[in-house]
């Protein structure tokens, strides 16, 4: 009983996330910039602990910024230039991946202790 509940919640025939923006990507022509949104219900969410990312497509590299915006995953994708790519390392998109996490776990404690007050 317990599996048909979570079967209907977690349907396994869904797409990734990624593969999603990807195939989004690809249809808008690779633009230098673009945002869109996709709701949580419909991907399978691969990229669940990433914030901030390099993305690579067919010979482009994208910087994302992922946020969750319940009920929808909201992407703002950036497409490297050559001179974008000299300053923007994987080490340093790591830092970053970590550095907004932190934010988003300090934001959600201040927003209990208002709550709570």
């Amino acid at each position: 009983m317990i599996y048909l509940m979570l079967h209907n919640f977690f349907p396994k025939n869904l797409p990734k996330a990624s593969e999603v923006l990807n195939c989004y990507l690809k249809q808008q022509n690779y633009p230098p910039w673009t945002s869109y949104f996709v709701k949580q219900k419909y991907v399978i969410n691969d990229q669940f602990r990433e914030t901030y990312f390099m993305n690579r497509i067919e010979g482009h590299e994208y910087l994302v910024l992922r946020t969750g915006c319940f009920p929808f995953i909201k992407y703002h994708c950036t497409r490297l230039n050559e001179n974008d790519k000299k300053y923007l390392d994987e080490k340093f998109v790591h830092f970053q991946n970590s550095f907004f996490r932190l934010i988003k776990i300090l934001n959600l404690g201040i927003k209990k202790i208002q709550v709570l007050f």
